[in-house]
């Protein structure tokens, strides 16, 4: 299967722009987006709007929003509201430790809200009085080739708005943290895939794509030709 990633900004009308714009307004209930709320929940990241209306606030006017902020943005949700929500979900899922997934799932608020206000998933389940969650650390390649797995099976480039209807074992959030980006973890991807490639970390145990290795000196991992995905 070739892997290539769409170009999907360029032929944009202002339109799709504003409509997307004003379904995500609507899905937060808000007349006020800022640009990093648009990004995590819109389908297009801030980009094109710039390219097209010059700036974040003119973008705003263009979609008859609001263009500043209003009281009730400033409106914070405290740190006790959180904490007795991720209580809430762990009772009703009868469970002493929960995921993001769990959360995600079952919560009133954005796992990501969580993340930031208490540094870590862990932080927060201590905070709770819940149990941690068993660590396992998420290596590149092990986000490579969950990617690789959802554009196989999806038969076309997974989308930001995929991750977040849960079609990948990992958060939209943790590819944003590693890339950058999505657009970003799309472009190391293809790289990986396409390129060579030097391992700097321990393969998962459960491959599920051949590697062609040369038969030279066996410390040198670094692959010489390009990979050809097994589908």
């Amino acid at each position: 299967m070739e892997f290539q990633l769409n170009e999907y900004h360029r032929d944009l009308t202002t339109e799709e722009l504003i409509n997307d714009l004003i379904r995500v307004s609507q899905m937060l209930h808000k007349s006020y987006i800022s640009r990093s709320e648009y990004e995590v929940n819109g389908k297009y990241s801030a980009t094109p709007f710039l390219c097209r209306f010059g700036s974040w606030i003119n973008t705003l006017s263009a979609a008859g929003l609001e263009t500043q902020r209003t009281k009730t943005d400033f409106t914070r949700i405290s740190d006790h509201s959180l904490i007795e929500d991720m209580k809430r979900v762990s009772k009703i899922l009868r469970k002493e430790s929960i995921s993001t997934k769990d959360y995600s799932e079952n919560g009133k608020y954005k796992v990501q809200t969580i993340l930031s206000r208490f540094g870590s998933w862990n932080d927060a389940l201590n905070i709770a009085e819940l149990q941690p969650t068993g660590y396992k650390e998420i290596t590149d390649i092990d986000l490579f080739e969950e990617i690789e797995k959802m554009w196989v099976n999806k038969g076309s480039q997974p989308t930001s708005t995929d991750i977040r209807n849960g079609i990948s074992e990992y958060s939209l959030n943790t590819y944003m943290r590693r890339f950058g980006g999505w657009r970003n973890a799309l472009k190391a991807f293809l790289d990986y895939i396409n390129e060579d490639y030097v391992f700097v970390e321990k393969p998962p145990k459960h491959k599920k794509i051949e590697f062609q290795t040369p038969q030279t000196d066996k410390s040198d991992s670094k692959h010489l030709t390009p990979r050809d995905p097994n589908l």
